[in-house]
């Protein structure tokens, strides 16, 4: 999206069809996204959501694509974990 000039398809190998593959997943599934992620768009995760509707999205505020790594998002993780109990 970022690059359309660039030779992508000559460049990347890895096509990321994750909304086709995510089915194969048979654990339950956290989506978990930045909402000021300047990467990957937030409607990627949205879209992911649309096609695994038993899994949980969580969008964290104020968080980019390195979200993972902030206490917002470890916290969320936490908490959903203790869910599945």
């Amino acid at each position: 999206v970022h690059v359309r000039w660039a030779p992508v398809d000559w460049l990347v190998r890895d096509r990321f069809a994750n909304a086709a593959k995510i089915d194969r997943v048979k654990a339950p599934a956290l989506l978990l996204h930045g909402d000021r992620d300047a990467l990957v768009s937030v409607a990627n995760a949205r879209q992911l959501h649309a096609a695994r509707a038993d899994s949980t999205l969580m969008i964290v505020a104020g968080a980019g694509h390195e979200l993972v790594y902030s206490d917002a998002a470890q916290r969320a993780m936490a908490e959903w974990v203790d869910a599945l109990r």
